[in-house]
């Protein structure tokens, strides 16, 4: 989504627990297989949620490299290789469900942010769409590279989110659970290339006249 937001900045009020961190995962092996899905796929350049007025009533998705840039790819539920993905994180979204009702993973992302290439970003944002019914409730991110083969592109939350530590979940396989609205971004790579996996659980939600936030 965007860096620019049109709906307010609010707290989950009663939700205690706003992240999860599962270590390993996914082991070595198989986030090699997973980038190695990347490399055999058909990328495209990264793209954002169009916030202008004339996008206002629908979903469209718009290239701005000033705000995002790196190259994804996107996997669906029926994917036979990336199977073992969706089972894998689907399962560990239980134990990272912070008492949402969360439907099936309809499809996932894998980012390259290589500084060799076009280079890689993405600046503050929340995955939230504001027009989109069913909505984005939990969203996970693993790290499907080793931190010792890239420079910046870390993966960093608000200083007010209570958010764990960088290091907690920045090796190989590591995938963090955080409620969609929090807000985040990726720092540019510097050096090197950086791989993650990125998932989006939808459930139902209501939008009150103010543009808030409520289950």
């Amino acid at each position: 989504m965007s860096a620019t937001t049109n709906h307010k900045e609010r707290s989950f009020g009663i939700f205690l627990k706003r992240f999860h961190v599962h270590k390993n995962l996914f082991s070595n092996e198989e986030c090699a297989k997973i980038i190695e899905h990347f490399k055999t796929s058909t990328s495209q350049r990264a793209s954002v949620v169009d916030t202008t007025e004339e996008a206002k009533d629908k979903i469209l998705s718009v290239q701005d490299t000033e705000v995002r840039d790196g190259n994804i790819v996107f996997c669906r539920h029926d994917d036979p290789e990336m199977n073992f993905v969706f089972q894998k994180l689907y399962y560990s979204s239980i134990w990272a469900n912070f008492g949402w009702s969360l439907l099936p993973l309809r499809f996932i992302q894998i980012a390259e942010y290589d500084a060799s290439s076009i280079g890689g970003h993405y600046q503050r944002h929340n995955d939230i769409i504001q027009n989109s019914k069913p909505q984005r409730i939990l969203t996970s991110v693993t790290q499907l590279s080793s931190p010792d083969d890239y420079t910046g592109c870390e993966l960093v939350f608000d200083d007010d989110s209570t958010a764990p530590s960088k290091e907690k979940f920045c090796n190989i396989g590591d995938t963090i659970f955080f409620t969609s609205i929090e807000y985040h971004e990726v720092k540019p790579v510097l050096t090197g290339k950086r791989y993650s996996l990125t998932a989006w659980f939808e459930g139902p939600t209501i939008w009150n006249d103010e543009s808030e936030y409520y289950v």
